[in-house]
């Protein structure tokens, strides 16, 4: 054999090499593609359910929470109420409840004065003069003159006075 035929043969080999490389080459690139489409659809299918699984757990705990919602009005409702009805009670409570009675009597040189008489006659005197409401009275009671005087809203005269 002479080294031209080698060369040739060598050549002949070298190309059939290269073009059964591109070949593989090519076949590698398709393959990659097909599994790269494929990895593609696979995690478009795994993130649709993902999604499709977070949508429902989302649903599910807007549900809760709705239901949570509901109760805690429903609880809130119910304590105003409870207070409405402790409020009414207590104050109920209240207005029964009663100041303890008193009455004052005056004892001077062997006579007794009840305040309670002498605050009623101070009344009495002074509508029979004025047609005023009265809203306060003061009585100073004088037993050594056996008198007593009295300021109705504020306003006094000697002639507010009345005996004992």
């Amino acid at each position: 054999m002479t080294p031209v035929k080698k060369t040739k043969k060598a050549e002949v080999k070298a190309e059939e090499i290269k073009t059964e490389a591109v070949a593989a080459e090519e076949a590698a690139k398709e393959t990659v593609k097909k599994t790269a489409r494929k990895a593609k659809e696979e995690t478009k299918k795994v993130a649709d359910k993902a999604k499709e699984e977070t949508k429902k757990v989302a649903d599910k705990a807007k549900e809760e929470t709705k239901k949570v919602a509901a109760s805690t009005k429903k609880a809130a409702d119910k304590a105003k109420e409870e207070t409405k009805k402790a409020t009414t009670k207590v104050r109920t409570a209240a207005k029964k409840a009663v100041a303890p009675t008193s009455s004052v009597t005056i004892e001077y040189l062997g006579r007794q004065f009840s305040s309670t008489a002498i605050v009623e006659q101070a009344i009495a005197a002074y509508k029979e003069n004025h047609k005023n409401a009265i809203e306060t009275i003061d009585v100073y009671v004088k037993p050594e003159e056996n008198v007593a005087y009295y300021v109705v809203n504020g306003e006094g005269s000697d002639d507010f006075k009345i005996g004992l």
